[in-house]
């Protein structure tokens, strides 16, 4: 059960809301729209839906190799973007470090005037998302969708998140 005093969550993008490499589709100006949204997972849209209900700001923080502005582009596109009040951070965009690097968690928090202790991030990638997260002393969610045999407590699907919090 992650703390119920968290009021950010910010999410990975690749592996965790959205299929793993796929970004080039998502921002290709030719894509159509259905063809950027079958990117996310099926879960992705109800989850955000269900966490900006219960008041959540919601945010990212993506290592990624794809410029940032076309990213928001098409999530703006798609009705994606409507869901995230919190940071944005795309590593490559910022002049900091990227993931497991602190700094990246620790600058979104402070661009959302957020304590550590008020917020949690999501990710696929342990050494990435959940120990450089912990690093930054935030909670942590850990979604393996993939290989769900791990020894780590972890999550399936987003659709469960709405349990622990």
């Amino acid at each position: 059960m992650v703390a119920a005093t968290v009021t950010h969550i910010y999410f990975d993008w690749s592996g965790t809301i959205a299929r793993r490499r796929s970004k080039a589709t998502f921002i290709n100006p030719t894509s159509s729209l259905q063809d950027k949204k079958s990117t996310l997972y099926s879960d992705t849209i109800d989850l955000l839906k269900y966490l900006t209900s219960k008041g959540y700001v919601l945010g990212i923080i993506s290592n990624t190799s794809k410029p940032g502005k076309d990213i928001l582009k098409s999530m703006k596109d798609i009705g994606l973007l409507q869901y995230f009040k919190g940071s944005i951070i795309f590593a490559n965009d910022e002049n900091i470090c990227q993931k497991p690097c602190k700094s990246i968690f620790e600058h979104a928090m402070k661009s959302d005037k957020v304590r550590p202790n008020n917020a949690v991030m999501v990710g696929n990638d342990y050494e990435k998302d959940i120990k450089g997260a912990k690093g930054a002393h935030m909670h942590t969610i850990f979604i393996e969708r993939e290989r769900p045999c791990s020894s780590v407590e972890h999550v399936h699907s987003l659709s469960q998140i709405k349990e622990l919090l």
